[in-house]
């Protein structure tokens, strides 16, 4: 079940069951980028629309029905790479570290 998508800087941005991330130009629906985030032969997948602030795509697989563990992460909304994961995550996001999520940039 897909709940919903994000539109931000001319770019809908959305998740997929099997657990990829990716973005579509809004004029024309071309593929972006795309990039595989969560596992879904670990039990993960995506349903939740994103949350797009600024270049940052917030959004966290489901999956507690099959027992995966649960996480949020911040991925860059022009390239699709990830800024912070926070939680359990899946061992397919390789994360880099610059700002804590603690802060204001919630």
């Amino acid at each position: 079940m897909q709940r919903g998508a994000a539109l931000a800087g001319g770019k809908i941005i959305r998740g997929t069951a099997d657990g990829f991330l990716l973005a579509l130009n809004a004029k024309d629906g071309h593929t972006l980028w795309a990039k595989q985030i969560a596992n879904s032969k670990e039990g993960y997948f995506i349903s939740m629309p994103p949350l797009v602030h600024g270049d940052l795509a917030y959004i966290g697989p489901a999956g507690a029905e099959w027992a995966a563990k649960g996480w949020v992460g911040a991925f860059r909304a022009s390239y699709g790479e990830p800024a912070q994961t926070r939680g359990g995550r899946s061992g397919s996001v390789q994360t880099r570290r610059r700002k804590s999520l603690d802060s204001d940039d919630l």
